[in-house]
């Protein structure tokens, strides 16, 4: 089974994904490539950061321009987070691939074929956003800079770019950079929204199997010419496979978090004073305006990143606290006394459900994406009435 096939073909094309299987020159090659494509970002980034921290004389330039720079830098953690826990994502990878996550009829066909589709349906969804935000940025910029020479983003360099030459590196620097970063944002956000569907979609199989077994044992028996006298060796290593199921999806799902917690940290951090600053904007700006639009879809990407993250992870908390019902549901008439016993202590465990925190402070749930935007609201009351 093949998992998110799109988002690392993406990730490859941007040079931040080396295939396995890839030796020798060809290897080499292919990290040239990823070092330039990571410097030519990092270098536009850090040429935008350095404005900023020059600029921190004037505030309301400072803070117009901080909006997009700790977009930029966010995006740097990104990248950083790809390469360095390049081997935590390939062990989730692994973990969903092991037999105990693998399809077992067709209803369970159905439940990972689900999950394919809608991890592939929110990397097009968002990926629309975020290809709409920044081509309007793009044509923005086109419309209203080029003909004054003046760059997309505010950002400070050690050379003459204000005519000439210099302009024109830069600007196009500027612009493949936005595109790189928006690409990769997306994408590097898609695979985290993925792997939490993947996640939601083994807890569906392992309750349908919980909540099932005497359809299971029939299909078993119709199979395998499973007798009688077996029943009792089949449902203790169907009640094994179904904890290891479990305690499997658990580790999962802790590996996903450390490899994820960090930069989602940064993205809650920021993200307060990004909505606060945007709709400041927003609320001073024509509504048929350009900036107006292009400023509304950065708002937009904005918010439906952070929303997505409480979503999906909201999503397997309620989907964890279901194993309970699940093992309740199941016809416990049929077990054995020892079997009765262990699905006791498994209920037990599965009353802590999974949930994902971001740098352990913040709950992925609904009710922090709330209080989030309580907080954004509020730093906006609080921005208008000084401004």
């Amino acid at each position: 089974m093949k998992i998110l096939t799109e988002h690392f073909t993406i990730l490859r094309y941007c040079g931040l994904w080396l295939p396995e299987g890839w030796t020798g020159s060809i290897k080499n090659i292919y990290h040239l490539f990823m070092l330039s494509m990571v410097f030519m970002y990092l270098s536009f980034s850090a040429s935008c950061l350095m404005e900023l921290i020059l600029s921190l004389k004037n505030i309301e330039d400072a803070v117009n321009s901080g909006v997009m720079t700790f977009t930029f830098l966010l995006v740097c953690a990104k990248i950083i987070n790809l390469i360095f826990k390049r081997r935590g994502i390939i062990k989730v990878c692994q973990y969903l691939e092991m037999d105990l996550c693998q399809p077992k009829n067709d209803k369970e066909e159905m439940i990972i074929l689900e999950s394919n589709l809608r991890a592939r349906g929110i990397l097009k969804i968002f990926g629309l956003i975020v290809l709409g935000a920044v081509g309007s940025i793009t044509c923005g910029s086109i419309i209203e800079n080029m003909s004054m020479r003046a760059l997309a983003f505010n950002a400070r360099l050690p050379y003459y770019n204000t005519g000439g030459f210099g302009f024109w590196i830069t600007y196009f620097h500027q612009h493949i950079g936005h595109a790189y970063g928006g690409v990769i944002g997306c994408t590097a956000d898609s695979l985290f929204y993925g792997t939490l569907i993947h996640i939601c979609g083994q807890l569906k199989i392992l309750k349908y199997r919980l909540s099932n077994y005497s359809d299971i044992l029939k299909i078993a028996k119709k199979h395998n010419n499973l007798k009688i006298n077996h029943d009792q060796d089949y449902e203790w290593k169907f009640i094994r496979d179904c904890v290891n199921h479990h305690l499997l999806i658990i580790k999962l799902s802790n590996v996903t978090n450390d490899i994820f917690s960090f930069v989602i940290f940064l993205q809650f951090s920021l993200t307060v004073m990004i909505l606060t600053v945007t709709i400041q904007t927003m609320s001073k700006l024509s509504i048929l305006s350009l900036k107006f639009l292009y400023t509304f879809l950065y708002f937009s990407c904005i918010l439906g990143e952070i929303f997505f993250f409480c979503w999906y992870g909201n999503e397997v908390t309620l989907e964890s606290l279901d194993i309970v019902k699940a093992i309740s549901n199941g016809d416990w008439q049929s077990y054995t006394l020892n079997t009765q016993k262990c699905l006791v202590i498994f209920m037990a465990r599965a009353f802590t459900p999974i949930v994902f925190t971001s740098g352990h402070v913040v709950t992925l749930t609904l009710v922090s994406f709330n209080s989030l935007l309580k907080m954004s609201y509020s730093a906006y009351n609080l921005l208008s009435q000084v401004a």
